[in-house]
């Protein structure tokens, strides 16, 4: 399933950042340039402060910590899914937006080297997206508290596009990119984690009715 999944997320992304590649000189040019001319020194110490959050490197440690944390608190269950599936969803996510990257080769902005998808964007969403997730079937929170967390994910993976924009490390298109693919891999990683769980079952396929045999006297 998450095979497949993944497969779907590259069919509908690859031909997506085809066709955002083609606004580059027509959007991000302008909007770089627009963001370039307004830089304010302090805020852009704020932005590159914070979009560091969606490096590879902190989110290493926030995706090890947290299987850690998991494994023990499911112990009693299945604590192989923590195990599995917070360190898996790191490595897919590594590995599809580099084979986008590859497939799309759109270039990047002349003053960093971010290109499509945003990465960072993914990161995010995908690391405390998945976190979410667990919390949610680890205990019974109220909706209220479910509402809030994955409110609290969007706001993340939202300020970190934007810090990227700012920080001039990716084109406009680049982070509206990254958010699809962040949305369409996490659904995909979350799927196969209530499918593992054993929250939800996969479909199972139809049988055929028995037919009886009828014998024909003569």
């Amino acid at each position: 399933m998450l095979l497949a999944g993944c497969a779907a997320v590259v069919a509908i992304c690859w031909p997506l950042g085809e066709a955002l590649s083609r606004l580059e000189p027509h959007v991000d040019h302008p909007v770089f340039d627009y963001v370039h001319a307004r830089r304010v020194d302090t805020w852009a110490e704020v932005n590159s402060f914070y979009t560091a959050l969606g490096d590879r490197y902190p989110l290493k440690w926030v995706t090890g910590v947290a299987t850690v944390v998991f494994v023990v608190l499911w112990r009693r269950r299945r604590w192989w899914i923590p195990l599995v599936v917070l360190p898996l969803q790191f490595v897919v996510e590594q590995y599809l937006q580099a084979v986008l990257a590859t497939m799309v080769d759109r270039g990047h902005p002349p003053t960093d080297l971010g290109t499509y998808p945003s990465g960072g964007c993914a990161r995010i969403m995908l690391t405390f997206g998945t976190i979410a997730v667990l919390a949610m079937l680890t205990w019974r929170l109220p909706r209220g508290v479910r509402v809030a967390l994955m409110t609290l994910v969007v706001t993340l993976v939202s300020l970190e596009g934007y810090t990227r924009i700012y920080a001039e490390k990716h084109w406009l298109t680049d982070v509206l990119g990254g958010w699809i693919f962040a949305a369409l891999l996490f659904g995909v990683t979350a799927l196969a984690l209530l499918v593992a769980e054993g929250r939800l079952r996969p479909p199972a396929g139809r049988t055929e009715p028995t037919r009886q045999a009828v014998t024909v006297g003569t």
